[in-house]
């Protein structure tokens, strides 16, 4: 029989402490602010329990602050929120969601950094007593999006003026103006599906705000936010903004003709396509004369898994103290073979490896750095990223430019990687300070090399240097590559893979497995979506291919998903053909090896220099390639066996598909 799965017990004595608390904050949008951030502290799988635990204290103040989270979270706690309220109202307490009082709008600030793709913004209301309610954000026009916000309440308006003198760059504008930009920043967070900044029941007035700014109004705003840029500033100024998808500032930076930047934009339609990642862009030569300029640049792009080198000429047109994009042509394009000297991954990084001694008080440690964050997720651990706190986007984009370290903790064993060698010396001092960890070893390598770790397809940084081929757990040429999200609504998500026309097995345990073919191969895999309580993996083979999987996954359901980053799983799809799965569904793992294999005979892989197999078995140079890769194939079967990594699928499997067609 199976164990009855014990419920979480949080203690009453905890309860109503916490209870108490929340009772003396809710009286002020501070406090409400702070106690929603009480409740974001506490594990997901505790907080239904919580709310519960909170109801039974029943006070009006409880009542409103569920009607609170309800708003802040939706989906995600509404159960818990509704079954907490029906207990309230038994014991007539209803609640409704706190509307703070009648209040005018004041004015609104911003700071002219929005060249930055960063800004800071406020917005104060006067109140019924006279003072100030003042809501402050920070808006990134990336994927943070939303990434800070907190109220200042009750502050007099001499005091909120004087503050505004003493920040001389910041610029007021009106409430229409504040709430595009709000929203435009949420955008980010919807299209990236990361969580925005806490606070969202207090700043719904500004997402559902009815007034906008026509087309004209919008690039306008932006000049007004940005201070005059030189030539070569401008310039690499557009590349950043082209890293980031950032649209409004581009328009912003072209010459306010409509028709001149409608045909500067189809000529860049190209490279502004969302599959399309720059890497590195910036301006090189610089020609002025009187008003008009001459800027000739270079970019490196990567698009399907391949990287491309751009060279431009920009004209540039000086009107009103302010120079403008007024024409770009693309000079130059072209494939860049990785071993060149030009690409950007042959650059050298440092790489410091731990052994973590003690996780809770490296988390604890890690915490406290400023501006870190996860951006991904491996199979037996997470990516790190710390950035860097000023950087200067008129320099131009570098690859990994505003990077200042990345941490990987990967089971057992940390990776310390940077550029700059007084960087990881100093993230070395202070986390060796702490005992949570044991210094290893330390690297200089290329950082085509220490990223293929951040892959999760290596058990450690030592197997990974010692491995004879990089791609080692995907020999075929046939990478499946997964995103993982967290969502706010099972039945939702549930609904969309229906739809989507996937075969599908109910593994047990509130897990389910679909999977979508090719339409135009039937037999071929295209995708595997895995779906748990509260999370879904989505993959694909191949960034081209994962790209439009995702595409196809995200619509319709970014305003509930979040993307929690990319995985690896070691042994693919076969992953979740377990001992428990081959008894309840027979068929299923030599359904899938031949469902894999046609995907894998009809994909352009990158051993055979773009050829499918297929196109390969036609030509002598294509079966010298086939075998070159069958041979790198055999080698490597011990290399995988002791990486504890099982094969499925053998050589002789491919080698007989090829055969057979």
């Amino acid at each position: 029989m199976r164990a009855k799965k014990r419920r979480p017990i949080v203690p009453r004595s905890l309860i109503k402490g916490l209870g108490e608390d929340i009772k003396n904050l809710v009286k002020t949008n501070e406090g409400l602010l702070l106690a929603t951030e009480i409740i974001d502290e506490i594990p997901k799988d505790l907080r239904p329990h919580v709310i519960d635990g909170l109801a039974s204290f029943g006070t009006p103040e409880i009542a409103n602050f569920l009607h609170v989270l309800k708003e802040e979270y939706g989906k995600e706690i509404e159960a818990a929120c509704n079954r907490g309220l029906e207990k309230l109202q038994m014991k007539g307490f209803v609640g409704a969601l706190p509307v703070g009082g009648e209040k005018r709008f004041f004015g609104a600030y911003v700071t002219r950094t929005r060249h930055t793709g960063q800004v800071t913004l406020d917005v104060a209301w006067l109140n019924h007593e006279g003072l100030l309610d003042v809501e402050c954000f920070f808006l990134s026009y990336n994927a943070d999006g939303i990434h800070g916000f907190f109220v200042i309440s009750e502050m007099p308006t001499a005091d909120y003026e004087a503050d505004r003198r003493m920040l001389p760059d910041m610029v007021r504008i009106s409430y229409e103006e504040a709430c595009f930009m709000i929203k435009e920043a949420f955008s980010y967070n919807i299209r990236y599906m990361t969580r925005p900044a806490l606070g969202k029941f207090l700043y719904r007035k500004y997402l559902d705000a009815e007034s906008v700014l026509d087309g004209k109004a919008r690039p306008d705003l932006i000049l007004r936010l940005r201070p005059p840029l030189e030539p070569r500033e401008l310039v690499n100024t557009f590349f950043y903004a082209q890293r980031h998808q950032d649209h409004s500032l581009i328009a912003s930076l072209l010459i306010p003709d409509d028709g001149i930047r409608e045909a500067i934009l189809s000529e860049l339609q190209e490279v502004l396509k969302p599959a399309v990642m720059l890497v590195e862009g910036q301006a090189a030569e610089v020609e002025v004369s009187g008003r008009r300029s001459t800027v000739k640049a270079g970019s490196i792009h990567v698009e399907e898994e391949r990287l491309y080198r751009s060279d431009y000429v920009f004209q540039l047109v000086q009107e009103d103290g302010y120079w403008f994009i007024s024409a770009v042509q693309r000079e130059g394009f072209r494939p860049i073979n990785e071993n060149r000297e030009e690409t950007p991954f042959q650059d050298m990084v440092y790489c410091y490896v731990y052994e973590i001694l003690d996780p809770d008080r490296l988390f604890e440690e890690l915490e406290s750095f400023e501006n870190i964050r996860q951006v991904g997720e491996l199979p037996f651990g997470v990516h790190l990223r710390l950035t860097e706190l000023e950087g200067n986007v008129g320099d131009g984009v570098f690859f990994l430019s505003d990077v200042m370290a990345d941490i990987v903790i990967n089971g057992d064993e940390m990776v310390v990687i940077a550029r700059n060698k007084a960087n990881v010396k100093e993230i070395d001092e202070l986390i060796c300070r702490s005992g949570s960890v044991e210094p290893l070893s330390r690297h200089q390598v290329e950082i085509v090399t220490a990223y293929t770790y951040l892959s999760g397809q290596y058990l450690s940084f030592y197997d990974m240097l010692n491995s004879e081929k990089q791609e080692l757990l995907f020999e075929d040429g046939l990478r499946l590559l997964t995103a993982r999200y967290s969502f706010r609504d099972r039945e939702r998500v549930r609904e969309k893979l229906k739809a989507l026309k996937t075969a599908s097995y109910d593994l047990g345990g509130g897990c389910e497995v679909f999977y979508e073919y090719e339409k135009t191969r039937p037999g071929a895999l295209r995708a595997e979506y895995v779906l748990g309580d509260d999370w879904v993996t989505v993959s694909a083979f191949g960034e081209g291919d994962l790209s439009r999987v995702r595409e196809q996954f995200e619509e319709g359901l970014r305003d509930i998903l979040e993307y929690e980053g990319m995985e690896i799983k070691c042994e693919g799809i076969f992953e979740i053909i377990t001992g428990e799965v081959k008894k309840q569904y027979p068929e299923l793992e030599d359904h899938l090896k031949n469902a894999y294999l046609e995907k894998w005979y009809e994909s352009k892989l990158k051993p055979l220099r773009g050829m499918t197999p297929q196109d390969a078995a036609k030509s002598v140079e294509g079966k010298r390639l086939l075998w070159t890769m069958f041979k790198d194939m055999k080698r490597n079967e011990k290399l995988r066996r002791d990486m504890g990594v099982r094969s499925v699928i053998h050589l002789r499997h491919y080698m007989q598909k090829v055969e057979i067609k």
